[in-house]
């Protein structure tokens, strides 16, 4: 069955928004609560809420739409121009005229014109909420909140990374991209130095081609595989290091280390600070075409959010909720791309990575599953929704290196005859409404040169609260 057929089967409800109705909200989520902000705020703490907003920053990047003199009819229009821009995903001029519509209600408010500001922001809500059917509250502003808080101090609550996941749903996808287009402008794309990276970057049509396999399907599959004498070490090193059992109580059996003999074990993930010290893993990490990658189909500078190793092992179990052996979208920031890399030989007896082809996109995915949130799905049910040919199978030797934009559906297959061992770096927008980290990874002193030093020229990849550095391990690096 097809997705249009099975779209056709999906219950439609008259208290839920429909598909445009959905990008509708997703333009109140993005202005709701700036105004808020500014409108029950001192003038001195909103003035300090429009200078972080730097206008004129955006006006340099987002397509022009003249604005006249303020009133509450140039108000209501913008919002009204951008709901058009969103239902056509038009998203950077639909976050222009949603800025306008905030501009417009601080000069009112400057202007001391405070009844026609308050009346045209009502007439906004009631446009929306008539047109949408209504937007909760509660995850609107909870998310929001978590960019304030980021900005100001550095924090990141679970309820705002939680709030936008919901909002991510109840939208399809429409509220992260109109927020990506935001980080875009704040953290601009500078172009990394991908002249000596192993994937063959610095060749234009080749990273060309991968970013528009990103665009189109949401994954891509690279040419070049990772060196032999790097894969013999970091198996080595798995096999070392100290790892998590999963499920817990099987770890009875171990010593806090991988051990493949275990039955009671569905799988093992190495410790991320561990991970991090492996000499192989930095120099994958220093490696400038994996930033590359990241860098040209997010269309910013991003921010190494993950890194993790992971073994799946062979059992007549069911599939692993842990190891994410369940259909599933991911939502771990506003976007991100993931890089996974096959260090074992991986076939259909191996767990093989599977995904379903162009499903990160906005709109589809059906409401049916949308609705209930960030869920594992069983396969039955995808199949109501998606043909075979839109399942795709990651088969393939070890070594081999593939991106994935993970908020297409998704999951590792539960192995039946060999173990599987993937190591993956998350790479993302910004940290901002991400998830808050166990605690941050530390660059140390005694990790190679060569990963320091692209660390120091690379500060931005790696803030806080995700990464700390020991002191005196970028000194003199720049």
């Amino acid at each position: 069955m097809t997705s249009a057929d099975a779209s056709a089967e999906t219950p439609s409800s008259t208290d839920r928004p429909q598909p445009h109705a959905e990008n509708e909200a997703a333009l109140w989520a993005m202005v709701a609560y700036p105004l808020f902000k500014m409108l029950t705020s001192p003038p001195a703490v909103a003035a300090e809420i429009v200078r972080r907003f730097d206008f004129g920053c955006l006006d340099e990047h987002l397509p022009p739409i003249g604005a006249p003199p303020p009133s509450a009819q140039v108000l209501l229009s913008a919002v009204v121009t951008a709901m058009d821009m969103i239902q056509q995903q038009r998203f950077p001029e639909a976050l222009r005229c949603a800025l306008i519509a905030t501009r417009t209600f601080v000069e009112l408010c400057d202007a001391g014109r405070h009844s026609e500001s308050i009346l045209a922001l009502k007439a906004c809500l009631e446009l929306i909420r008539g047109r949408t059917g209504g937007l909760p509250l509660h995850p609107l502003l909870g998310s929001l909140i978590g960019v304030i808080r980021y900005a100001e101090k550095g924090e990141l609550p679970m309820f705002a990374h939680t709030d936008r996941v919901t909002l991510t749903a109840q939208t399809s996808g429409v509220y992260s991209e109109l927020l990506h287009e935001l980080v875009k402008i704040y953290r601009p794309l500078s172009q990394p130095d991908n002249s000596v990276g192993f994937l063959g970057m610095n060749d234009k049509a080749v990273l060309a081609h991968a970013i528009g396999d990103l665009n189109a399907d949401g994954y891509h599959l690279f040419e070049r595989k990772v060196p032999e004498r790097t894969l013999t070490e970091l198996v080595r090193y798995s096999l070392e290091a100290p790892a998590d059992c999963f499920p817990h109580q099987a770890g009875e059996v171990g010593s806090g280390h991988v051990d493949l003999t275990n039955q009671a074990a569905d799988g093992y993930q190495l410790n991320a600070q561990a991970l991090l010290d492996c000499p192989a893993v930095q120099g994958l990490l220093a490696d400038p075409s994996l930033l590359a990658v990241a860098s040209n189909y997010l269309g910013c500078t991003p921010v190494l959010g993950m890194v993790v190793m992971r073994w799946s092992l062979p059992s007549g179990r069911a599939p692993s909720n842990d190891l994410a052996q369940y259909f599933h979208w991911d939502d771990d920031w506003i976007r991100w791309l993931k890089i996974f890399i096959y260090l074992t030989d991986v076939d259909s007896g191996a767990g093989p990575h599977l995904y379903i082809k162009g499903s990160h996109q906005p709109g589809k995915k059906p409401r049916e599953l949308l609705d209930r949130g960030y869920a594992r799905i069983p396969d039955e049910e995808i199949e109501r929704f998606y043909s075979a040919d839109e399942i795709v199978s990651v088969e393939a030797p070890r070594g081999t290196v593939f991106a994935g934009d993970t908020r297409c559906w998704h999951k590792g297959l539960n192995p039946t005859q060999k173990h599987r061992l993937l190591l993956q770096f998350n790479y993302a927008d910004s940290f901002a409404m991400g998830p808050p980290p166990e605690g941050p990874l530390l660059v140390k002193r005694s990790h190679t040169e060569v990963f320091r030093r692209f660390v120091a020229q690379n500060r931005a990849v790696f803030p806080p609260p995700y990464f700390a550095m020991e002191d005196g391990a970028l000194e003199g690096l720049r």
